[in-house]
């Protein structure tokens, strides 16, 4: 499979549906945090519905953003 064909594949299946879950490893790094937020809002502003989630601790270079 090449690469146009599998970016093709991708932009179809976010074309084809409203809800998309957006995920990263258990305990993720502040990069994939950052990546899977920027992601989900890219999306929703696409008209999508879209949620990051995780599990694992919180980076600890980001603690001081907990409410």
């Amino acid at each position: 499979m090449s690469n146009g064909s599998a970016k093709q594949k991708v932009i179809q299946s976010i074309k084809d549906v409203t809800n998309i879950l957006v995920t990263v490893s258990s305990s993720p790094s502040v990069d994939e945090l950052s990546a899977a937020l920027g992601l989900t809002i890219f999306l929703n502003k696409l008209g999508k519905h879209a949620t990051a989630v995780f599990s694992g601790d919180i980076p600890p270079a980001i603690t001081v953003l907990e409410s």
